[in-house]
């Protein structure tokens, strides 16, 4: 996608509807919205290029999305902060740490991932 605001909104819709037609539940569909935003909006505010990837899967039979958002920019390794009170943003890692079972950055700094429990077929 282009790296712009507009965009983040445009693909959590699109993962909601994805993930619904593979089965899954509300809440872990809004958790993993949650944290497709939080990833794309790090990635829009921080990357170095002009486009943002954004791969989202499910695995039903580990019952876990995956998420990885690639923002092109090597070296640029996202790293949770604690902002202060009086600060608007910069609590999007911390969000996506309580919200994912795991969550991680490749090795060249580009990719931003998370796994998050969704349940599997046999939990429903």
């Amino acid at each position: 996608m282009p790296r712009a605001p507009q965009h983040v909104g445009e693909q959590r819709r699109g993962v909601a509807a994805f993930l619904r037609r593979s089965g899954i539940e509300c809440e872990p569909v809004d958790t993993v919205v949650v944290a497709v935003s939080e990833l794309l909006s790090n990635a829009v505010l921080y990357g170095g290029t002009d486009t943002v990837e954004l791969s989202v899967t499910y695995d039903g039979l580990r019952g876990k999305v995956r998420v990885d958002v690639n923002d092109r920019t090597p070296g640029a390794r996202a790293e949770p902060r604690l902002p202060g009170d009086d600060q608007e943003g910069g609590r999007g890692l911390l969000l996506v740490g309580a919200l994912a079972d795991e969550w991680g950055v490749s090795e060249d700094g580009c990719i931003t991932w998370c796994l998050i429990d969704a349940g599997s077929g046999a939990d429903r």
